[in-house]
């Protein structure tokens, strides 16, 4: 059986416009106010085998997706516009008869 895993993405907040990792996006200086330049905001799903302690280091183990620049800091989609679906093709064993849909 070959299933896409579909999600969606519906919104965005980025108030004070950092990484992940609290970084500017475009490498100037934080300060109180957040970051004087807007990120270009992608969202990437990474789906892995469970982890108690969730890992950004290490493989992909069963897909992974990126999509384009959704837009900056914050923003709001209508589930019905493509650019919000992620899609994870596989091909593997699963551990239930059907495929499951979920939003983000």
């Amino acid at each position: 059986m070959f299933c896409l895993r579909p999600s969606q993405i519906e919104s965005v907040r980025n108030v004070r416009g950092e990484t992940a990792t609290g970084l500017c996006c475009d490498g100037g200086d934080v300060t109180p106010f957040g970051c004087k330049d807007p990120c270009e905001t992608y969202i990437q799903v990474c789906l892995k085998e469970f982890m108690d302690r969730v890992s950004m280091v290490g493989s992909c183990t069963f897909g992974n997706a990126t999509t384009g620049v959704l837009g900056g800091n914050e923003f709001d989609y209508s589930l019905s516009r493509p650019e919000t679906s992620i899609e994870l093709p596989f091909d593997f064993a699963w551990l239930v008869s059907n495929c499951m849909q979920e939003s983000l």
